[in-house]
């Protein structure tokens, strides 16, 4: 912060935006909100910008033969300049929250920019309703007043938006993986695991958009990556796990990667267990306010 603001003292630069934890830093002329500059003019200006992620990532990545930084608004555009420089590899690194911990945010903007690197088609909205979704809870948390006029005319429902990860504690000294409220499901569901030692099926019974815990029947190397097929009625999700030990007969799971339309129904079948779980909660409150009576 004190070299964005010497830099603007010695008239380097004219404008001085960013955030330190979501927030303007004191002395700074806007903060990281899109919708703050809309209407702003920055026409033979020269921003001096400074986030806790995306220029952390920029300032680790000067030995890249080119750069380009990107976001959700600006995917398309950044994927027609990947297409145009004829680069052999691309390396799509999501820098997270404070470039240490994974956010769904960053990682969608990734797996979007792989779709549309790789030339995948995209159904009636211009986005995949997961990165829609990741988009518009984004926005809530930047700016609340703008999250909420963008919702009232996105389609999107209020129980998928209510899968969200949990607020991270400030105060806390360590960083870790983001976490997810685990919901215990309607009912089991079937689901296979396999790496190179092999095959092994699991009953999962809690869920998350981060993982799992299911009743295993084998012995399972725990701390081993391996990929998993759940089965949901005709529809399979699918991921990339970390296996986690957990309690006698049962395996923990970390899910470390998967594709937008298996994350959506993996968020589908939350938000279906949860409508049930409050279905039945608001009829054990009506009958016992009948038996009150």
């Amino acid at each position: 912060m004190a070299e964005a603001l010497a830099l603007r003292e010695a008239g380097i630069g004219q404008i001085c935006m960013g955030e330190v934890r979501g927030r303007a830093p004191p002395g700074f002329d806007f903060g990281n909100s899109p919708f703050e500059v809309l209407n702003v003019d920055f026409t033979g200006k020269t921003i001096i910008q400074r986030t806790s992620s995306g220029t952390q990532g920029i300032v680790a990545a000067q030995q890249a033969q080119a750069l380009f930084a990107s976001a959700l608004v600006t995917a398309p555009a950044t994927a027609r300049a990947l297409r145009a420089s004829g680069a052999e590899h691309i390396s799509l690194v999501a820098m997270g929250e404070s470039a240490a911990t994974r956010t769904d945010e960053d990682e969608l903007c990734a797996l979007h920019l792989r779709n549309l690197l790789e030339g995948k088609k995209m159904w009636k909205w211009s986005h995949h309703r997961e990165l829609r979704i990741a988009a518009a809870q984004a926005l809530a948390k930047i700016d609340p007043r703008y999250g909420s006029q963008v919702l009232s005319d996105s389609g999107l429902e209020p129980a998928e938006l209510a899968i969200a990860a949990l607020d991270s504690a400030p105060a806390c000294p360590w960083v870790r993986q983001r976490r997810y409220e685990r919901i215990v499901l309607r009912k089991t569901f079937s689901a296979t695991i396999s790496s190179s030692w092999g095959k092994s099926s699991i009953l999962v019974r809690e869920l998350s958009l981060g993982g799992g815990m299911g009743t295993k029947e084998d012995n399972l190397r725990v701390g081993s990556e391996a990929n998993i097929l759940i089965s949901v009625g005709v529809r399979q999700i699918r991921g990339q796990v970390l296996l986690r030990r957990a309690r006698v007969n049962e395996v923990g799971f970390e899910i470390v990667n998967t594709d937008l339309e298996s994350r959506y129904r993996l968020r589908r079948l939350l938000v279906e267990s949860l409508q049930r779980a409050w279905d039945r909660r608001a009829q054990s409150c009506e009958i016992e306010g009948q038996g009150r009576r």
